[in-house]
């Protein structure tokens, strides 16, 4: 899985988990809500609109531009950025423009990106991780998302049998 999101510029002060507040990773789509008016018509195209592949994500950055567009007129601050799959990266890497790499997140693709890095885990056992975590509330290392992962699945944590994946998150410059 390899493509860009359209996410807002800071994760919502209301979504913010009060052990990392620094996340900036793929865990930042608009929740859908057709009441916000200017938002709308952005929102409406991006959850039913042909916008995303199967995958979840945008293919091509001319869309994801296209679709940014559309939230111009909104109060929120949105932003794209590019995810991949560590397993696949370089495979069919299609990135454009100048990006800086953010970090490794760890997140269900598929649609909705909800990550356990982002929604960072309470236990005790594993606040150690916290120290691994970068400028962006991400993993530098690969390995370290991988540990994470490995951990978070081997104490059965919330919804620890999804499809959870590594992700590196680039954001443009």
């Amino acid at each position: 899985m390899n493509g860009y999101l359209v996410v807002l510029a800071s994760k919502s002060r209301y979504l913010q988990n009060p052990l990392n507040t620094k996340y900036k990773g793929v865990d930042r789509l608009p929740p859908y809500s057709p009441n916000i008016q200017e938002d709308k018509q952005a929102l409406d195209a991006y959850v039913f609109g042909d916008f995303k592949d199967d995958t979840g994500v945008i293919p091509q950055y001319d869309k994801a531009k296209q679709l940014l567009d559309l939230f111009g007129e909104s109060r929120h601050k949105f932003e794209i950025i590019y995810c991949e799959s560590v397993s696949a990266a370089g495979v069919t890497s299609n990135r454009k423009g100048d990006l800086r790499f953010l970090g490794h997140d760890v997140a269900a693709s598929g649609g909705g990106f909800w990550s356990i890095v982002g929604d960072f885990p309470v236990e005790k056992e594993m606040r150690h991780f916290l120290e691994a975590l970068n400028e962006s509330g991400l993993f530098n290392a690969s390995s370290d998302a991988e540990a994470f992962l490995q951990e978070y699945c081997t104490r059965k944590l919330a919804d620890y049998d999804s499809a959870l994946e590594i992700l590196g998150v680039y954001a443009f410059t």
